[in-house]
């Protein structure tokens, strides 16, 4: 089966091929960054962003906007990752949207929450999963959240235990995993597509969010 990937952050043109009159089109919001450590404590994950699919009837020539959402940035708080989206061209009659919200931006030892999803006419929508939280006086950071799949919400980050960063949200089938929580060190940047952030430890910075993802098919 022919497919179309977009994995850049952006704004794009897809055309429906000659002769093509189903697509399925699977969008994945993009990763939340996870919080910078303090002097005192490590930072909390970012959230995973959430994944929508949808199959539908086209006719051939007609265009979509494609947009893909920016993996947020870490910080303190964190950024949340950008949405991704395709939406036919409004011009044609009927309605064919789907988007997938980014995950939110840790914010101090609070894990972010997982982005959600959302279609005209939804065949599967799940949220991605909550960012890992770092508890008051301890070290490590918090894991991120893993994004969702087609099939299966993303796993929320391990919060860290004391000096030991939390591990990531294990990614579901096609979903990215979320990045490990610094121990003694900064967090690790959350896997394509989608998935948070890890919170630094003390006085460390914290990981980005992965870039979110759109995927066509026909």
């Amino acid at each position: 089966m022919p497919d179309m990937i977009y994995n850049d952050p952006g704004t794009f043109t897809f055309t429906v091929p000659p002769e093509k009159y189903r697509i399925t089109i699977k969008a994945w919001g993009a990763g939340g960054g996870g919080a910078d450590g303090t002097p005192d404590q490590g930072g909390g994950g970012g959230g995973g962003g959430g994944c929508s699919q949808l199959e539908g009837l086209v006719e051939p020539g007609v265009t979509f906007t494609i947009t893909v959402g920016k993996g947020g940035t870490a910080g303190s708080p964190g950024l949340a990752g950008g949405m991704s989206q395709a939406e036919k061209d409004p011009a044609v009659s009927g309605t064919f949207k789907v988007s997938a919200e980014g995950g939110q931006g840790a914010g101090g030892v609070n894990g972010g929450t997982g982005g959600i999803a959302s279609s005209g006419k939804t065949l599967f929508l799940f949220q991605g999963g909550t960012g890992g939280a770092s508890a008051t006086g301890d070290k490590g950071g918090g894991g991120g959240g893993s994004s969702a799949g087609p099939h299966e919400a993303g796993r929320t980050g391990k919060a860290n235990t004391t000096t030991t960063g939390g591990a990531g949200g294990e990614p579901p089938l096609h979903g990215g995993q979320g990045g490990r929580g610094g121990t003694a060190g900064k967090g690790i940047a959350g896997s394509h597509p989608g998935a948070g952030g890890g919170g630094g430890s003390k006085d460390q910075k914290g990981a980005d969010g992965a870039n979110g993802k759109v995927w066509i098919t026909w």
